[in-house]
């Protein structure tokens, strides 16, 4: 592929403990997508062909990093940390190199894994607060359309922190991407196309088929075009215990073209019609958004995912196309090193038109609570009667949980099973405090859980034990007791 563009530039940048002169960035392979962190495989060498010390490579996966590469026209800066460093012998250069992996700050999340407890905050707002603990405020943008409720309970359990954050936007819909100027990355999340980035909108980016010519840095030169069939409805079901009555049932037309079939699921954990119609809907966006996508090789630099941009001469859509970068795929070498004179620039990305909602896929595990959980009911005083709400509910302590403090306010109140139950009758033999309970989780949905009964411990003994088993004993305590005893 001819390239007339400016002649392409690599610089490798650093806050290590090394003279920046030191090295030299020969290559550069780069994978973006929205809703995933990026990777970058660098080809670095020192200048003087002396290996880096120990505490030099130290310094350098301890450091903040970056590249800049592109043109003269138009370069483009990433930054973040190198994940790893190898050295090797590089054969394409006929030297010594250290094969380095870039990847945002925000990897870092990927490293902490815990179990921990959020009560009454929004999708939004529990993860602009995991953000936050990674990236610093000024380099966090979210841009939400859509209302999104409160929620009394949300549980990270045995995840890390970017794995729990993940799973929580692809259910809702929020996506995320990264942009970078000269001196810093920011991470934005968005729920519509069009809190996107839009790329220099007075910009001429053109699609020429014609060969022979040279690329000038605008121009999009190979193409191809991959239109799929998909489901037609998506339906939304669930239940909630406060308004049992209701009916909570929703339907959404994803494929309207060629669609056919029904995704159906229960269990979303949606509290009423309104919820269930809004995720019914983002599903339906999630399986209709890669039904026509579009794959460009390009030399544009800037294209990357989260950018809108407008294409002239594209043949689809009319005179101009405006298209949406999911991801891309950037190569670029520095020519005059034998094999690295081929494709010294190449930016070859994957778009779906701008106005067809994007979503990214589910691919995050949900964690899911096999068998019981022991917890401990939650109150002032340990002992004493817990406190119990309008609905016969209890708080308990997680023993997992690092942020839940003792004292009443260490969870939600939940709902405990009963022997017998009815409207305004039934069989309740109150907790106390201390008392230690099993858990279980409607479908294992760690959101969800169930007391299902309480059980002796070595603090709380059972009042029938080896001393007295022919008794069945109901004793309360305030010592008031009903005793069966079968050798009477």
């Amino acid at each position: 592929m001819s390239d007339s563009s400016p002649t392409p530039q690599l610089t490798f940048f650093s806050d290590a403990a090394i003279d920046a002169d030191r090295l030299q960035l020969f290559s550069v392979q780069g994978d973006e997508r929205l809703s995933a962190l990026f990777e970058f495989e660098l080809l670095v060498c020192t200048v003087d062909s002396v290996p880096l010390e120990d505490d030099e490579v130290d310094s350098l996966l301890q450091a903040a990093c970056g590249i800049g590469f592109g043109g003269e026209d138009a370069m483009r800066f990433v930054h973040g940390r190198l994940r790893s460093v190898q050295r090797a012998f590089e054969p394409a250069i006929n030297r010594e190199a250290y094969r380095c992996v870039l990847v945002p700050a925000l990897w870092n999340a990927a490293l902490t894994r815990r179990s921990r407890v959020f009560q009454d905050q929004s999708v939004p707002e529990i993860v602009e607060q995991v953000l936050g603990e990674y990236v610093a405020s000024a380099e966090i943008d979210v841009n939400v359309r859509a209302t999104y409720p409160s929620r009394e309970y949300v549980v990270q359990y045995h995840e890390d922190d970017w794995s729990f954050i993940n799973r929580l936007m692809e259910h809702v819909g929020m996506f995320h991407w990264f942009t970078h100027d000269d001196e810093k990355a920011t991470v934005h999340v968005a729920d519509h196309n069009f809190g996107t980035t839009e790329l220099q909108p007075d910009a001429d980016y053109r699609y020429d088929t014609r060969q022979g010519l040279p690329m000038d840095g605008r121009t999009a030169r190979a193409s191809t075009r991959l239109r799929s069939r998909g489901v037609r409805d998506v339906q939304v079901r669930d239940y909630n215990w406060r308004t049992p009555a209701v009916i909570i049932d929703a339907t959404a037309t994803s494929d309207t073209v060629a669609g056919t079939g029904l995704y159906y699921n229960y269990g979303d954990h949606v509290k009423d019609p309104d919820e269930a119609t809004a995720i019914a809907t983002v599903r339906a966006e999630e399986m209709a958004s890669m039904l026509d996508v579009h794959e460009l090789v390009t030399n544009i630099t800037a294209l990357s995912p989260g950018h809108r941009f407008d294409l002239t001469d594209y043949p689809v859509g009319g005179a101009v196309t405006t298209l949406l970068v999911v991801s891309s795929r950037v190569e670029q070498r520095v020519a005059g090193q034998t094999q690295l004179e081929v494709h010294n620039r190449q930016n070859t990305v994957r778009c779906i038109p701008a106005e067809v909602p994007f979503r990214p896929a589910r691919t995050t595990p949900r964690p899911v609570v096999s068998g019981f959980v022991h917890a401990q009911i939650d109150g002032e005083v340990d002992g004493s009667a817990a406190p119990i709400d309008k609905s016969g509910r209890y708080k308990v302590l997680l023993p997992w949980d690092l942020v839940g403090v003792p004292g009443g306010s260490a969870s939600r109140w939940i709902r405990m099973a009963q022997p017998h139950a009815g409207p305004g009758y039934g069989m309740h033999l109150p907790l106390h405090c201390g008392a230690e309970v099993l858990l279980a989780h409607m479908d294992g949905d760690v959101d969800r859980p169930v007391i299902i009964g309480s059980v002796p411990n070595e603090e709380h003994v059972s009042p029938v034990t080896d001393s007295n088993a022919t008794q069945s004993i109901i004793r309360t305590r305030g010592d008031i007791v009903i005793r069966m005893d079968d050798d009477v």
